[in-house]
C-alpha cells in the first residue's frame, strides 16, 4: 500500500509531521482532515516534489480579476445553496460564457469523476485563477461552508479589479501621446528628412547633421522593416515568458521605482493582508495562514517575509519581531500586526490593515498618475521640440543656399 508523508497544523498552530498507509492521496487528505488537522503538504513517499508554478498577473492564460471576481461569487451562491461539489463544478461549466472557462470547469469535472477532491482539481486545473483559490477551497472544504470565504475573496478581487481600472484609464493619455511622437518621428524619417536632403544634394551642399540623424534612421526602417517587425512580434511573442522566468527580479525593481514602486508595494501589502484576515477569519492557524500566504507569492519580496513569519512562530518566536525589521513595511502595519498578535484579535486588526492599505493605495495611485500625466507630456513635449527645432534649422538652411 502506498505511504504519503504530509505536513499539517493542528487548530493550536503547532505542526505535524508524518506518514499516512492508505490507497490514494484523496483517502489521505481526508483522514488527515477528519482529525482536524490543516494539511499544507502532502507527498507519496518516494516521489519528488514539483513546484507549481502560479501564474502572475497578465501573463499565460490567467484570467482577468474581473472574471476571477464573477467566479468567486458563482462559487459563493452555489455552495450558499448546499450543492455538492460536483453540482457545481457542472453548474458553472454549463453556464460559463468564456471558452477558457468552461473548457477548465470540464476538467476540473474530469478530474473530480477520477476520485480527487475539489480543491486538488482546482489546484491541477485552474491554472488561470489566483492561488487563494485552492487555498480557501481546501479551507471550505474542512470546514463544510466555502461559501462565506468565496463571498470574501469576490469582494478582494473586486478591490483589486477597481484600482488596475484606475491606473490603465489614467495612463490612456500618456499612452496616445506616446503613440503620437512615435508617429511623428516616423513621418520626419521616412517623408520630410529626405524631401529637405534632396534641396542640398541638389546644391552639393553637405547635409546638416539633424537631418542625417532622420535619414539614417529612415533608411534603416526602409530596408529593415520586414525584420523590424519580426522582431517586434518575437519580442511580444517571448515577454510573457521572459517576466515569468524573471518576476521576483521584476517584482523587486518595480518596488523599488521612486514613483510607482510605493502604489506597488502597498498594493501588494493589502493583498496579502487580505488573504491573511480572509484565511483567520476561516479558522486557520496563524503559521500555516502565513506559510500559505507567503507560498501563493513567491516571487513578491515582501511575501518572503510571511513565510520568515510563520518559522518563527514553528520555532517558538513571535511573528512581529519579523515584521519589525523587515524592509518595506510601513509602521502602521507593523504597530497593528503586533497589537492584533499580542491581544489575539489579528482577524479583525488585519481586515482593518488591508482595508487602510487598499484605500491608501487607491489615493497613491491617483497621485502617481497625476504627476506621470504631466511628466510624461513634458517629455514628449520637449521630443516634439527638438524635432521641430532640427526641421526649422534645416529650413533656415535652405534658405541660406537661395543668397
Amino acid at each position: 500500500m502506498p505511504r504519503f508523508r504530509y505536513t499539517a497544523y493542528s487548530s493550536d498552530g503547532v505542526r505535524e509531521d508524518g506518514a499516512l498507509d492508505v490507497a490514494t492521496e484523496a483517502q489521505a487528505w481526508d483522514k488527515l482532515t477528519s482529525l482536524g488537522l490543516t494539511v499544507v503538504d502532502l507527498l507519496a513517499e518516494g516521489s519528488t516534489p514539483q513546484p507549481r508554478a502560479w501564474p502572475q498577473v497578465g501573463l499565460g492564460k490567467r484570467l482577468s480579476l474581473s472574471t476571477q471576481a464573477d467566479l468567486a461569487d458563482q462559487l459563493a451562491v452555489l455552495f450558499a445553496a448546499r450543492l455538492s461539489a460536483m453540482q457545481v463544478v457542472e453548474t458553472i461549466e454549463q453556464g460559463a460564457v468564456l471558452p477558457s472557462l468552461q473548457r477548465m470547469f470540464r476538467r476540473i469535472g474530469q478530474l473530480m469523476a477520477d476520485g480527487q477532491s475539489f480543491p486538488d482539481a482546482l489546484s491541477d486545473a485552474g491554472e488561470g485563477l489566483q492561488p487563494l483559490f485552492v487555498s480557501l477551497a481546501r479551507i471550505g472544504e474542512t470546514s463544510g461552508d466555502p461559501a462565506p470565504l468565496m463571498k470574501s475573496l469576490a469582494t478582494s478581487l473586486r478591490r483589486q479589479q477597481k484600482l488596475a481600472a484606475q491606473i490603465s484609464g489614467a495612463l490612456v493619455y500618456p499612452m496616445i501621446l506616446i503613440a503620437g511622437g512615435f508617429g511623428i518621428l516616423i513621418l520626419m524619417a521616412l517623408y520630410l528628412a529626405p524631401q529637405l536632403a534632396s534641396i542640398f544634394s541638389s546644391v552639393d551642399k553637405p547635409v546638416p547633421s539633424e537631418l542625417q540623424v532622420f535619414i539614417a534612421a529612415g533608411e534603416v526602417l526602409q530596408n529593415w522593416w520586414l525584420e523590424l517587425v519580426i522582431l517586434c512580434l518575437a519580442g511580444i511573442g517571448l515577454l510573457p515568458a521572459l517576466l515569468k522566468r524573471y518576476t521576483a527580479e521584476v517584482t523587486t525593481l518595480l518596488h523599488r521605482l521612486p514613483v510607482l514602486g510605493p502604489v506597488a508595494r502597498d498594493a501588494s501589502l493589502a493583498r496579502l493582508s487580505r488573504s491573511v484576515q480572509i484565511m483567520l477569519t476561516a479558522g486557520v492557524p496563524l503559521a500555516p495562514t502565513l506559510h500559505a500566504v507567503a507560498a501563493a507569492a513567491p516571487a513578491d519580496p515582501l511575501a518572503r517575509q510571511f513565510g520568515a513569519a510563520a518559522e518563527a512562530i514553528e520555532t517558538g518566536g513571535p511573528a512581529r519581531e519579523v515584521f519589525a525589521t523587515a524592509p518595506g513595511f510601513p509602521p502602521v502595519f507593523r504597530a497593528l500586526f503586533a497589537i492584533g498578535e499580542r491581544t489575539n484579535t489579528l482577524p479583525q486588526v488585519m481586515d482593518s490593515v488591508a482595508t487602510a492599505l487598499e484605500d491608501q493605495t487607491e489615493r497613491k495611485a491617483q497621485r502617481a498618475v497625476t504627476l506621470l500625466t504631466p511628466a510624461l507630456t513634458l517629455i514628449i513635449g520637449g521630443g516634439i521640440a527638438a524635432l521641430v527645432y532640427a526641421v526649422m534649422s534645416a529650413l533656415l538652411t535652405v534658405n541660406d543656399l537661395a543668397f
